[in-house]
């Protein structure tokens, strides 16, 4: 018990601040079969088939790294405990994602596009409150007689997912469908979340109001007797997952104005999972507990850390059962835009929003892409995200007769700044296609 609630206290504040996981990049090219691509963008030929591709993204709505530690004279890094709260919202967002296509395949005939894919998936969210870091920072003498909501919505999911998807050409217009099953891994989520601190003045007397559930599967197992907690094996094991089953679904559509606008957008990632092998740990209701003070992160060390969790947990009243429980995907809409101006430029634009644990992210991106050669591109982006925008992304593909390969991140800063950016985020991957050159393409091509 004493590692979960260390873990949920501290993973938005501990850690690094990165991403945008919504992908940007990915979009604004049109690249077509990948398995988080809208399933109306077409290929050039009658085949088409993906080597495997990485994704990889984080983002933090809150603070960079470098406001929120300092530097030591011995080179370590400690947490700020003076740092201002007002860089917090009341609510904030931390969030990382992984995606690996391991296969996409397609074929176009006439006015049909079908196509297969198979990936791996694993994503997690923090939704963490200002109450909770100052509870944290500052520890509860500060407010005495205030009431702090340090509650925090987790949304951990991993999962396999084999999507079979389907397009239709009518002239100017594109309409595609994938449904995608879904194969539970693991998981660890809240369907309530709201914990509720107060402080009273005499001895320190807590009162702490819960109305929390988390469920997991093939996670982590507490025993809420002796407050042992065992985490699951988190290694990868090939093959479809077992511990949960669901359905997906992603819906798109590409409106060919001209030979120069193309407009398109997408829902993607509408489904759910039923977990079959879950169990449940509940708190409900109000309890009071006389002499806690709970000290501040920044000055606290392991030993005394251990001592205040294990005071608070005997309050805590944590009630653990076992049952097949249902986890939802965060669902993605987005539309947007080209303009080929010319034979070699093409300006590209992008409006996107993102559920992360509960808590919608809005992004909004320009970009532009040069034609270097027949054989090569290059491009940019420039993103507004997490209230910033300050996102810059780069992206590249290089072609070779069939093989067309690709590079995209959504902000090069989080590599070049890592200390202070907010966001990152890299895709890359083959696409190779063959056979006879179709009528109707998307207007970007991969070289």
């Amino acid at each position: 018990m004493k590692k979960i609630l260390y873990t949920i206290c501290c993973a938005g504040l501990l850690s690094v601040p990165a991403s945008a996981q919504q992908s940007l990049s990915t979009q604004l090219l049109m690249l077509p079969g990948l398995s988080n691509a809208n399933p109306a963008f077409l290929p050039e030929t009658e085949w088409s088939v993906s080597a495997p591709s990485p994704e990889f993204g984080m983002m933090h709505s809150g603070p960079s790294f470098d406001k929120l530690f300092e530097k030591q004279a011995s080179g370590k890094y400690k947490i700020l405990g003076g740092m201002e709260m007002n860089q917090f919202d009341t609510r904030n967002v931390f969030a990382a994602e992984f995606t690996l296509d391991l296969l996409s395949a397609g074929f176009r005939w006439n006015n049909h596009y079908v196509s297969l894919q198979y990936s791996m998936n694993a994503r997690a969210g923090l939704n963490y409150t200002r109450d909770g870091i100052k509870l944290l920072l500052h520890g509860n003498g500060p407010y005495v007689g205030q009431q702090l909501s340090i509650g925090p919505a987790i949304d951990i999911q991993e999962y396999d997912k084999l999507g079979l998807g389907y397009a239709y050409n009518m002239e100017q217009w594109t309409i595609g469908g994938r449904v995608n099953l879904l194969f539970g891994e693991r998981a660890l989520v809240t369907e309530s979340d709201y914990v509720g601190l107060m402080t009273e003045g005499d001895y320190y007397a807590l009162n702490l109001t819960t109305d929390y559930v988390v469920h997991a599967s093939r996670f982590a197992d507490v025993d809420t007797t002796t407050n042992n907690v065992s985490f699951a094996d988190m290694s990868y094991k090939p093959g479809f997952g077992n511990a949960g089953f669901g359905l997906g679904v992603d819906l798109g559509a590409v409106y060919r104005m001209n030979d120069e606008v193309t407009l398109f957008g997408a829902v993607s990632d509408i489904g759910r999972i039923k977990w079959k092998e879950g169990q449940s740990f509940e708190s409900h209701g109000t309890r009071r507990y006389d002499g806690v003070r709970i000290e501040s992160l920044a000055t606290l060390d392991t030993a005394s850390l251990a001592g205040m969790l294990d005071s608070i947990q005997k309050f805590v009243g944590l009630e653990k059962s076992f049952g097949a429980f249902t986890s939802h995907l965060s669902p993605r809409i987005y539309v947007g835009g080209t303009w080929r101006s010319n034979e070699r430029t093409t300006f590209s634009g992008l409006v996107d929003v993102t559920p992360v644990a509960g808590m919608w992210m809005p992004a909004l991106a320009l970009g532009a892409n040069y034609q270097m050669a027949d054989w090569a591109s290059v491009g940019g982006m420039l993103s507004f995200q997490n209230k910033q925008i300050n996102h810059l992304g780069l992206n590249a593909t290089v072609k070779a007769g069939p093989v067309r390969f690709f590079m995209v991140s959504d902000n090069v800063l989080g590599f070049l700044l890592p200390r202070s950016a907010t966001s990152l985020h890299f895709r890359t991957g083959l696409i190779f296609q063959f056979g006879r050159i179709m009528q109707t393409s998307t207007i970007y091509t991969l070289g």
